[in-house]
């Protein structure tokens, strides 16, 4: 078989000497800048798992600019005395080891990435420091399919927009690579000077393929396959009964579950109405009346929907469950400072679940009614509005109170609540509920209000455990309640006839007498609260006003408490200063209602930021998130949330564009008033940096050029020439095109000394050889151009070459 390649016509043999390899040209940028891009492709699916954004663009750009880099210094340079050539297995070898070693520390810290992610990742460096390499024509091969098959593996597990436009970025520029490749094959053909008998490399290659194929089949067809299929033992094969904290999904990880779909092997917080005959109460009916032995009845008789026939299965194993992802409050209490499973019962201490914007305030439950130490409900009745079904893409959802009863514009937002082992039958409500959904439920009786105001299952007596809902929530801008005394359109508390109690007229009056009462010794608070809003005007500025001096007057304590002795937990917290959530909470809802604004204690919990989980795109809500805040009542039904608690943050507000603008011009003129200090010496160091910029740009300037020792003596020497012209120009003396260098600045060189006129004259003469023979440059002679390039950054230095201009102005 002949080894080279076809011959053209007319062409004759010539010796392997005078054959060049392919892609040896320095400037070929193109594989890199597909390796860059495959890169950033498989950048977005990391971000959507990652636990650390910054040390992630970290881990990225490192593994883009080393290769990078690699590929500059090789650019004029690629002979095999380059210590970058010499050392290219070992570089590459380290450089696609180099995730495995920092996921290895990054798992130490408590941080890492899913199996997968890292085998990509892997990939991704493999690729890069290949095209970093690839004027050698076996690694630019290897580097164009390494990228390919990752940009192919992201678009399968990552439907983000912008992968799709990454991918067809990466496509286009894919195929003008073959285009360039195919032309540059077809331009550099050779005759050959001898042929060789081997083996051919087509023929290999399918035999290969063949055989292993041949060797697949027959194990599959005498085993079934069962064995080996099912037992992947790769992440990216389905997995296996181990368990991954930072897998992405899988068998074993029980941290992303999904519907079942043909079998329910753990109950976990998805949607799905496929369910295994179970003892534990779930929001489903589980009928069995013609499976078998009936099951063991539950503990509890609770209302349930039933399904269809054919989605119950019987199971007579155990089932795996995962458990991962009153009446009275009392102000006065005693606080007291405080290995890998396989498919089992997974416990963590997580109670919720929340997929949605975070901070989120969750209520379970209210109180309207305090005397001084204690928070009770009154269990009177309140105004509600009907229930209703609404099918929405064919969802059923519940409509618990019309989003148009907010009078306060803002839209609406949705969160998703998987109750893990919160057992309540009330529904985590945040504020200004208006809707509930459950799949599959499409029952309006199955939902109601508490004789608080929470939304609860009646019928029920607690929500089952791992059920997933839906709440959506109107958003509001309280700009409108600034600007108006909302106050002046609350009920007016009076007397109703035995006839008219019951109306809701009279119950309205009766809910805002009682969402105002104070306790008679909380006095000292009321004439407080009056002191912080008299300046301010009454309305929402008023409740803001209070809300503000809590917050920053005051300081979140959660051990100190009040003595059990105090009949007045409001005066205490006032004169200590500080104490828990509950305590704020209190003292809020009692200055406010001093002011005249009725307000109810929320209890409840809070979704906090920080305990976001990126791996699984929700927030963890934990026993510790147990809160206590307060809520102010606007008019009708319509409350609206606040959080006097320092360390907690308020319930965002939506703002308009004006707002948000006014609001921006507000915060950067506050910020220039108190750093009017800070701004003034700033000003004068960037006077003096803009005075003596010239200065710096030269030792910037000079400190690249110091780089360039590393790399090719043309480029240091084109470095030191710009460097020079640029002086020139700072001096006055800017070169005309039409004079060549040496005339130029030998020309000028009268008032310099011999030693620097000799040292000018040798950067010239290296200088022209560079111009006009590079081929006469070679790297041994680094050294040589260096000290050539050093003198004369050294000789003709600004000031020098501004009295050269001086001196020709003096004689013109």
């Amino acid at each position: 078989m002949t080894t080279g390649l076809p011959t053209k016509a007319g062409a004759s043999p010539l010796p392997r000497s005078h054959m060049k390899p392919f892609s040896e040209k320095p400037s070929e940028s193109g594989t890199l800048l597909l390796a860059t891009v495959a890169a950033i492709t498989l950048l977005i699916p990391r971000f959507e798992s990652t636990r650390s954004v910054s040390l992630l663009f970290l881990s990225a750009l490192l593994s883009v600019g080393l290769p990078w880099s690699i590929w500059w210094f090789l650019r004029g340079d690629q002979s095999p005395k380059n210590k970058l050539i010499k050392f290219a297995p070992a570089i590459i070898a380290g450089w696609v080891l180099w995730p495995t070693l920092t996921e290895l520390l990054s798992r130490a810290i408590g941080l890492g990435e899913a199996p997968e992610t890292l085998m990509l990742t892997t990939l991704q460096n493999a690729g890069l420091i290949a095209a970093a390499y690839s004027h050698w024509r076996r690694c630019q091969q290897v580097a164009c399919l390494i990228s390919s098959f990752m940009t192919l593996y992201v678009l399968i597990i990552c439907t983000q927009p912008v992968v799709f436009v990454l991918a067809g970025l990466f496509g286009v520029m894919m195929l003008w690579w073959l285009m360039a490749r195919y032309w540059e094959r077809v331009s550099n053909t050779y005759a050959s000077h001898r042929s060789d008998r081997c083996l051919p490399v087509r023929s290999s290659v399918l035999a290969s393929v063949a055989g292993g194929l041949l060797l697949l089949a027959v194990l599959f067809g005498t085993t079934g396959g069962a064995t080996y299929v099912l037992g992947g033992f790769m992440p990216t094969s389905g997995g296996n009964n181990d368990s991954n904290d930072l897998a992405r999904s899988g068998v074993g990880d029980g941290d992303a579950m999904v519907a079942a779909q043909e079998d329910a092997s753990s109950f976990g917080p998805v949607e799905s109405d496929l369910f295994l005959e179970s003892e534990m109460p779930s929001l489903y009916d589980m009928m069995n009346e013609t499976y078998g032995e009936p099951p063991k009845p539950p503990k509890k008789r609770e209302r349930a929907k039933g399904l269809p026939q054919g989605n119950m299965k019987i199971t007579h194993q155990r089932t795996a469950k995962t458990e991962r992802s009153g009446k009275e409050f009392s102000t006065i209490r005693r606080m007291v400072a405080r290995k890998h499973l396989d498919l089992k019962d997974r416990k963590a201490p997580a109670l919720l679940h929340v997929v949605g914007r975070v901070p989120l305030h969750l209520a379970i439950e209210r109180y309207d009614t305090f005397n001084g130490r204690d928070w009770e409900h009154s269990n009177e009745k309140l105004n509600h509005s009907n229930l209703s079904l609404q099918m929405r893409e064919d969802k059923p959802w519940v409509q618990v109170q019309p989003a148009a009863n907010f009078a306060i514009p803002g839209g609406l937002e949705t969160h998703g609540v998987k109750i893990i082992n919160l057992k309540t039958k009330r529904v985590p409500s945040p504020p200004q509920i208006t809707a509930v959904h459950i799949d599959k439920i499409d029952l309006v009786d199955f939902y109601g209000w508490s004789t608080d105001g929470v939304v609860e299952m009646p019928q029920r007596d607690l929500i089952p455990q791992l059920t997933v809902l839906y709440t959506q929530s109107s958003k509001v801008n309280l700009n409108c309640l600034r600007e108006l005394d909302f106050t002046k359109n609350l009920p007016v508390h009076r007397k109703f006839r035995e006839d008219q109690r019951k109306s809701r007229a009279a119950i309205a009056s009766a809910t805002v007498k009682r969402h105002l009462a104070i306790p008679p010794q909380s006095q000292k608070a009321a004439t407080l609260a009056a002191e912080w809003t008299a300046s301010v005007p009454r309305g929402w500025q008023q409740v803001e006003a209070i809300v503000s001096h809590l917050r920053s007057d005051f300081a979140h304590d959660p051990l100190a408490t009040a003595p059990e002795a105090t009949d007045d937990v409001v005066n205490h917290f006032l004169n200590a200063g500080c104490g828990p959530d509950y305590l704020f909470a209190t003292t809020a809802a009692v200055m406010l209602r001093s002011q005249g604004y009725p307000t109810r204690l929320v209890t409840g919990f809070y979704a906090d930021p920080k305990n976001y989980d990126r791996a699984g795109g929700q927030t963890i809500v934990l026993p510790e998130d147990v809160h206590v805040w307060v809520e102010v009542g606007v008019g009708g039904s319509k409350w609206v949330a606040v959080e006097p608690t320092p360390g907690y943050e308020p319930p965002p507000e939506v703002l308009t564009w004006k707002q948000q603008f006014a609001q921006l011009a507000a915060a950067l003129t506050g910020w220039l008033k108190a750093n009017v200090f800070l701004l003034m010496s700033g000003g004068f160091v960037l006077l003096g940096i803009w005075y003596t910029r010239f200065t710096w740009l030269d030792w910037g300037l000079i400190s690249l050029i110091r780089l360039w020792r590393w790399g090719h003596p043309i480029h240091r020497i084109r470095a030191t020439l710009y460097m020079l012209e640029y002086r020139s120009w700072l001096a006055g003396l800017p070169r005309p095109s039409t004079v060549t260098v040496r005339q130029w600045y030998l020309d000028r060189s009268q008032g310099l000394s011999e030693e620097s006129k000799n040292q000018l004259s040798f950067f010239i003469n290296i200088l022209e050889r560079a111009l006009y023979a590079p081929a006469t440059l070679k790297t041994a002679d680094r050294d040589q151009t260096a000290h050539a390039c050093r003198n004369a950054i050294q000789h003709l230095r600004t000031p020098q070459l501004r009295s050269w201009a001086q001196q020709g102005d003096h004689q013109r």
